[in-house]
């Protein structure tokens, strides 16, 4: 591999276990000539994180910057980390997870592999010892590449690597828009997508994330998937054509897709994680619907008890 700069971004809002994900960085096996640096956003009104990172950072094997981007808008901490990252790659990842220690290496393995503009790579649930035994079974939590026909037309900043010198990813930022609700990361990567960008996946680049216990439970997954949805719904609106027809079309396309998986979840009654994993997608489908009739987006994150500003 050749040499390289590589700025990594963990966005943080009061949770504790930033440490942890730091100290996975900091034992992950790197190339010696590789120029490292690692940014923390830090997203609450107040510097709440600051002395913790500074701590962190005297015994970091390489820089370690901390950033105060308020407030509770995951996209304003993103697009911080964006406005501070020097090096031309940029990789993100949550601050609820550890990375493998070959994570790196197999990331820009990938990127140099294949000429890609992007690389995400696989983020594994691990489940609390309370978590229902059907979320085991369905394991709705972990996040891989989806294909459409073949490509990687959008993806998630909890695992990713790309190059913001590429022309696709040049001043591309997050929505301010889309900071509360989720999905401002596949937003951003949908985007560079339409714009040209070439995005791969490395399987071995493996991230974990351990999930708690009230984000296993049937209506968070189930408002998670609709608001989603209401993602997908606003991709879809942009990639079509102006006009009553395209809109309409696309709201048949959402609801039709919804029944069917609605009218499918019955005969899967007897087993829980095959039944609710079709009203999951239905939930899904059913938020695009929502979101092309002009309805709200769910605002899932950034409230006072939630415990990140997590996209």
């Amino acid at each position: 591999m050749t040499n390289r700069e590589i700025d990594i971004c963990v966005c943080t809002f009061r949770r504790p276990h930033i440490v942890q994900t730091l100290n996975s960085l900091a034992a992950m096996n790197t190339n010696a000539d590789w120029s490292l640096r690692a940014i923390v956003a830090d997203n609450d009104e107040i510097p709440s994180t600051k002395e913790t990172i500074e701590a962190v950072a005297k015994n970091f094997p390489f820089p370690l910057i901390y950033i105060h981007a308020p407030a509770r808008n995951i996209s304003i901490a993103r697009n911080a980390c964006l406005d501070n990252a020097k090096a031309p790659l940029v990789a993100f990842i949550d601050d609820d997870e550890i990375v493998d220690e070959s994570w790196l290496i197999e990331i820009v393995k990938r990127l140099d592999e294949t000429k890609a503009d992007a690389v995400i790579g696989p983020v594994k649930a691990i489940y609390e010892d309370n978590c229902p035994d059907w979320v085991r079974k369905g394991d709705y939590l972990s996040r891989e590449a989806v294909y459409v026909n073949g490509e990687i037309c959008t993806g998630y900043t909890a695992n990713v690597l790309f190059d913001q010198t590429s022309m696709p990813f040049k001043g591309q930022r997050f929505l301010i828009e889309l900071g509360q609700t989720g999905g401002e990361d596949s937003a951003f990567l949908k985007s560079a997508y339409q714009k040209g960008a070439k995005i791969e996946y490395a399987p071995n680049a493996l991230i974990t994330e351990v999930i708690p216990d009230e984000r296993t439970k049937f209506m968070w997954l189930a408002r998670r998937r609709f608001r989603e949805g209401q993602t997908h719904g606003m991709m879809m609106n942009e990639s079509s054509a102006n006009g009553f027809f395209s809109l309409f079309k696309n709201i048949v396309k959402a609801a039709g897709k919804s029944l069917v998986c609605f009218a499918i979840a019955p005969f899967f009654i007897f087993k829980r994680h095959k039944f609710n994993f079709w009203i999951f997608r239905g939930c899904m489908h059913a938020g695009a619907v929502s979101y092309l009739f002009g309805r709200p987006t769910l605002i899932l994150y950034g409230q006072q008890n939630n415990s990140t500003a997590k996209g």
